[in-house]
C-alpha cells in the first residue's frame, strides 16, 4: 500500500493516465497528482465524501455485465431484487455483489433466469466469505477455529473410544454395567418433620398408659435422651398439656405415667436451647463367631461380660498386657488371610463386606467437651493397650504411646461427659443393614450432626429403615417414598 500509481505502472504515462481517468469518471473528483500519491492515501482522498454508490465507471461495468451476459428479461433491477430477496442484502451490499459478479462473468450469455439467478447466488457466496475473513481479521480470530476444534475433539474421542474398547475387551460387558453410576438426584429424598419429637413422646405417653411400658431400661432411656436432644419450647408446651390432664386416680398406668412424664418433662426444661448430646446407653457388646456342624461361619454380637457401660468398656480397652517380642504379628496376620482365602476358595462364594467411608471436616480433639477428668486408665510405656494406634516410621508401623493415649482419652470424655456434633456435616456411603457404619450414622445423628448417606439398594423397606433411623417408634408410613433418599431428622440430615 506504499507504492504509487505511478509505481504500479511502471512509468508507462498512458496506462497512468488511464487509471487516473477512470478514478477520476467514478469518484467524480480525485486530488491533485494523486499518481504521486501512495495507494493508502490516494484511497483515504478518493472516500473523503463519497456517497458509497456506485459511480459512473462501476455502473457502466455492472451494465455490460448484465446486459452482455444474462437473459434479456434480466436487468439491474431484477438481480438486485433476487439479492434483497434470497439474501438478504441492501442496496450498496448488493452493489458490491454486482462489482464482484463483474470479476466472475461466464463464457456466453446464460440461456435462463434460472442460470442468472445460480451465478449471483455464486458471487454473493463469494462477498459473505470475505466478509467473514474482514471481521476476522479485524476481531484477530481464527475462522477456521471450529473445524480446529471439531478435528480435535473427534481425535480425542476416537482416543478416548479406543480406550474404553481395551477395557470393555479386558473386562467384559458384565464389568462395565457393574460400574455405571447409579445416583440420580430426583430420587433423593429428605426426611424432616417438626412434629416427629411431639409423635415420639406421645407414643411413650400411652405405652405407659396401656401398659406396653413398665420398666426403665436401655432403651427406653435412649429414646427419653433422643426426645431431649430435640426439646425446644413448643414441646414443653406439649408435655405440659399431657402431664397435667393425666389423672393418677384412674390406675396405676396414669399414676405411673403422670410420674415419668413429669421426671422427662423436668429434663426436657433443663436442656432447652443447649446442643443435642451423644450419649451411648447401650450394653457393650463383643463379637462371637461359631462354626457349625455343616462348616458354616456365624458371626453374632454379644453383651460383654462384666462390662455394663461404655465408660467401662474403653476402660477394658486402655487395659494393657506385655507383649513378648518373640511373637510375629505380621505372620499371624498373613495365616488369618491365607485361611480365609481358602475358606472363600473351597466354598466358592464371594463375599462383600461393606465398610462405612465417612469424608468430615477433620477436627482436632479439643473440639470435644474436655472437661477435667481424673481416674483414667494410664498407657504404660513397656505395656501396650489391647486398642492402640501406630506411627508410619520409614518403612515400618511403630507403636505409639502418645497417640495411643489421646485416643483413649477421647474415648473416655465421650463415654463419660458426652459429646456434641452440632454444626458438623458427615458423608457416609457403606450404611447398611447391620453394617458398623449403621451404628456411626445413629451416633453422629443423635449428637446433632447433619449427616447424607448413600444406598444403591431402593425399595420401600429400605426407605422405612433409614426413616427409622431416627426415630425409635416410628408410626407406619401412609405414602411412598421414591429412591436415593437425603433424610433430615431436625439437627440431622439422612441420605439413602
Amino acid at each position: 500500500m506504499a507504492l504509487s500509481t505511478r509505481d504500479l505502472s511502471n512509468g508507462k504515462s498512458t496506462l497512468q493516465n488511464e487509471i487516473m481517468g477512470d478514478l477520476q469518471g467514478e469518484f467524480s473528483s480525485a486530488p491533485d497528482k494523486g499518481e504521486e500519491l501512495p495507494l493508502e492515501e490516494l484511497g483515504a482522498a478518493l472516500a473523503s465524501g463519497h456517497s458509497s454508490n456506485l459511480g459512473k465507471y462501476s455502473t457502466s461495468l455492472v451494465s455490460r455485465a448484465i446486459g452482455g451476459k444474462m437473459p434479456g428479461s434480466f436487468n439491474i433491477s431484477s438481480a438486485k431484487a433476487h439479492l434483497s430477496k434470497a439474501w438478504g442484502l441492501g442496496p450498496q451490499r448488493a452493489d458490491a455483489v454486482l462489482l464482484i459478479a463483474t470479476t466472475m462473468e461466464p463464457a456466453k450469455r446464460l440461456g435462463s433466469e434460472a442460470e442468472g439467478k445460480a451465478w449471483l447466488d455464486a458471487a454473493a457466496s463469494v462477498y459473505a466469505q470475505r466478509q467473514i475473513n474482514l471481521y476476522s481479521r479485524y476481531l484477530k480470530r481464527d475462522p477456521r477455529q471450529g473445524e480446529i476444534l471439531h478435528d480435535k475433539e473427534k481425535a480425542a474421542s476416537t482416543q478416548l473410544q479406543a480406550r474404553l474398547d481395551n477395557i470393555a475387551r479386558e473386562h467384559g460387558d458384565a464389568y462395565i454395567d457393574g460400574v455405571q453410576p447409579v445416583f440420580d438426584a430426583l430420587k433423593a429424598h429428605h426426611f424432616d418433620s417438626w412434629n416427629w419429637v411431639r409423635q415420639d413422646a406421645l407414643l411413650m405417653f400411652y405405652d405407659i398408659l396401656f401398659g406396653r411400658l413398665t420398666t426403665v431400661d436401655r432403651e427406653i432411656t435412649a429414646r427419653c435422651i433422643a426426645i431431649m436432644n430435640r426439646a425446644d419450647p413448643d414441646l414443653i408446651k406439649f408435655m405440659e398439656f399431657m402431664v397435667n390432664r393425666c389423672d393418677p386416680s384412674k390406675g396405676e398406668t396414669y399414676a405411673t405415667a403422670k410420674k415419668l412424664g413429669q421426671e422427662l418433662l423436668d429434663n426436657c426444661r433443663g436442656v432447652v436451647g443447649q446442643p443435642p448430646l451423644y450419649k451411648d446407653v447401650t450394653s457393650p457388646t463383643a463379637p462371637r463367631t461359631e462354626i457349625t456342624e455343616k462348616g458354616d461361619i456365624v458371626y453374632s454380637e454379644v453383651n460383654r461380660e462384666n462390662v455394663r457401660k461404655l465408660e467401662a468398656y474403653v476402660e477394658e480397652m486402655a487395659s494393657a498386657d506385655q507383649i513378648s517380642g518373640s511373637v510375629n504379628i505380621q505372620k499371624i496376620q498373613d495365616d488369618r488371610q491365607t485361611l480365609e482365602r481358602r475358606q472363600v476358595s473351597t466354598r466358592n462364594q464371594r463375599r462383600t463386606v461393606s465398610r462405612p467411608f465417612m469424608m468430615a471436616s477433620r477436627r482436632s480433639s479439643s473440639q470435644f467437651l474436655r472437661p477435667q477428668i481424673s481416674g483414667i486408665t494410664s498407657v504404660s510405656a513397656d505395656k501396650i493397650p489391647l486398642l492402640h494406634l501406630k506411627r508410619r516410621i520409614g518403612t515400618q508401623w511403630e507403636y505409639s504411646s502418645n497417640l495411643t493415649g489421646v485416643y483413649l482419652d477421647v474415648l473416655h470424655e465421650i463415654a463419660t461427659s458426652y459429646t456434641t456434633f452440632k454444626d458438623k456435616n458427615a458423608l457416609i456411603t457403606g450404611v447398611g443393614k447391620g453394617s458398623i457404619g449403621v451404628e456411626i450414622l445413629k451416633g453422629l445423628l443423635s449428637g446433632g450432626a447433619h449427616v447424607v448417606i448413600t444406598t444403591s439398594r431402593y425399595s420401600r423397606a429400605t426407605v422405612e429403615y433409614y426413616q427409622g433411623i431416627n426415630r425409635p417408634s416410628p408410626p407406619p408410613l401412609s405414602h411412598r417414598l421414591s429412591y436415593g433418599s437425603r433424610a433430615r431428622h431436625s439437627r440431622g440430615l439422612i441420605g439413602a
